[in-house]
Order: structure tokens, then sequence, then C-alpha cells
């Protein structure tokens, strides 16, 4: 999921690394980027650490020739054109620009062309964008709150650190160590509008990250610490989170609940609480289906290997017998299902008499 989430444009522009949700694991890992343009089930992407920064992203290149801008969408460089603009800029009644995740969102959805421009050409569309659709006063806040972020996003690009904590302790300092940087660069309204779900969700990652580690806690108990702590985010956040996401936290629970030979009663719980009572009830018929399946393959190919080594028959034979065993047992799907089957258990046998 992606915490940037306004409604986006129709038609996709170019993924930004860096500066959405999850900052803190480019802090802690200094390897995974968020896009401040994907939408709420895009996942995140390996983009290496600060891929698209470098020192002085905040700092004019006078040396650049500068285009007249008016509105800021003249000749848009490639990875724009074709795409409606990302993010708000709105007023209110006495003329004071609206703090909102949009007006952040506006400044990425320019920035993600760096790279392609000069920054100092970047700076300026954003500059002339924002005065053309704000009245005087909500456009000076605006380039005032502009000038903010380049300077936290330059002050974020020097602090990346390309090594992976050595804990969780060290985790959860370099979390506190963005919160302080936005702290200092942004009054509270802006933290929150700008960086409210991150942090949220920030806080819920490593959270969790704690609550799989801790090996005093049984399959069960990291169920319901887990739910509890997906519950407690902001609702829309919650919504956001993608079933992948679920689906890959309930495989975790259950994998260790297996290495600890954990009883069929604790599975249940775990299942209850991560994914609900009636997705349980659906997980246990596929358990029952895959158990049922497997003893019939098991009994298959127990009679098969029989048919096999019987060196009293021919080779022929042997094969016509397999085949009438199959389809007696098999058909439609589970008759090409069972011939696979039977084709990985002959190259295991061969590996093994190697």
């Amino acid at each position: 999921m992606s915490s940037n989430s306004v409604v986006l444009a129709p038609r996709r522009k170019k993924a930004w690394a860096l500066v959405g949700v999850l900052v803190i694991v480019v802090l802690l890992v200094g390897a995974v980027w968020r896009s401040a343009a994907t939408s709420p089930t895009d996942t995140l992407q390996d983009k290496g650490p600060s891929n698209w920064f470098t020192a002085g992203v905040g700092q004019q290149d006078t040396a650049v020739p500068m285009p007249e801008f008016r509105t800021g969408l003249e000749d848009l460089p490639p990875s724009l054109r074709g795409t409606e603009v990302d993010g708000e800029l709105a007023q209110d009644a006495q003329g004071r620009l609206k703090i909102t995740r949009g007006v952040r969102n506006l400044f990425d959805y320019f920035l993600s062309t760096r790279g392609e421009q000069a920054e100092a050409i970047v700076h300026a569309r954003i500059r002339a964008y924002v005065r053309s659709h704000l009245g005087s006063q909500a456009a000076t806040q605006a380039l005032s709150l502009l000038d903010q972020y380049l300077a936290y996003l330059q002050q974020l690009d020097e602090a990346v650190r390309p090594t992976a904590p050595d804990s969780l302790t060290e985790l959860r300092q370099r979390l506190s160590q963005l919160e302080q940087m936005r702290a200092a660069s942004f009054s509270p309204d802006v933290v929150q509008a700008f960086f409210g779900e991150d942090s949220a969700y920030d806080h819920y990652t490593v959270d969790k990250l704690g609550i799989m580690a801790d090996g005093t806690l049984s399959g069960p108990q990291k169920a319901s610490q887990l739910q509890a702590l997906r519950q407690a985010l902001p609702a829309s956040l919650r919504e956001h989170l993608n079933a992948a996401e679920q689906v890959q936290t309930l495989d975790q629970v259950s994998a260790e609940w297996a290495q600890r030979g954990g009883t069929a009663t604790e599975l249940r719980s775990i299942r209850e609480n991560l994914v609900g009572a009636a997705a349980a009830d659906r997980l246990e018929a596929l358990d029952r289906e895959e158990a049922t399946w497997d003893t019939r393959v098991n009994k298959h190919l127990q009679a098969r290997a029989l048919i096999l080594a019987d060196v009293t028959l021919a080779e022929a034979t042997r094969r016509e017998r397999v085949q009438a065993l199959r389809s007696a047992h098999f058909n439609g799907p589970d008759l090409q299902r069972i011939e696979t089957l039977e084709r990985i258990a002959d190259a295991k046998q061969v590996t093994a008499g190697r």
C-alpha cells in the first residue's frame, strides 16, 4: 500500500522513489524506496539508496537557461506527458493555504522529473504552477513550504545510511531520528498533513517486526498482537493495507507454528485473529482437501512403485498397468497433476540413486 493516497490521474505518472511511506526503511537499510505516485495497492520497490537525490537538492543551478513559465505545465518532460497533475492546491475563505497531503503530492509530482531536467527548471516550474493556481497570500505560504520541503529532502538524503541496523533498538532509533528531522523542518500541522500516515505505517512496521522477533510469544499470541496492531492504525490506512501483506503475515506466523509443532487449535486461533472466522473456515476446508489429495497421491505413487519394481513383468505390461492405475483414480485436471507428480517422484528416485 502507499500512504501517498490521493485520487490519482487516469494515466499514471512516473513513480518517484524515496519520499513515501516507509522512508524509515530507507534510513534503516538504505535499499527500499517508496513511490510518491503509487496507488494504495502498489507494492514497495527496491530502488537502491538515494537513487534520485544527490547533494544540493535545494540549490539552484543559475547556469541553466531558464524557460519563462506561466503555468508550469509548458513543455513538460517525457515522464509527465499524457498525465494529469497529482496532488492539490486549495485556499480557505480568508485566502490562506489549506495544508493537506495533496500539497506534498503536488511537489512530488514535479520533483519526480529530477534527472530529466535541471533542478532550477523543476523548481521554477513548481513555483509557476503555484502562482497560477493560488492567490497571493496562499501562494506565498505554498512557496515558503516548498523551500522547507526542499531543505528537508536535502537533509534526508544526507542522513541516509547504506548499512542495515544491528538490532530492533537501532531500528527504532533511526525512526526517531527521522521524526525529529521532520519536527525540526516543519510546523506540527504540516508534519501531520505531510507525514501522518507515513509515521503511522512506519511505527506499525517496526512494531510488527518486534512482535515477529519475540521468541517468547506463541503463534496465537503473535497473531492476536499483530491484529491489534493493525486495528490501531487509522481507518484510512488500515483499509489500504493490501491482502498480500495480510497473507504474508499469516504465512510467517503459520510457518512458525508448524516449526514448533503447534496444535490445530492454535492454528485456528492464528487464522481467526489475522483473517477472521469465515476465512479461517475456508482455510480449514482447503486443508482438508489438500490432506485428501495428499493421501490419494501417496497411495497412487506407492501402488505405482510396486508395479514398476515387479521384474516378472515385461516393460510394456508395466506401462499398461501404470496407465490403468492412473486412469482408475484420476481424471481431468487431476490426471495432468498426477502425471507431473509421477515425473517428480521419478526424478527424486534417480537423484537418490546417484
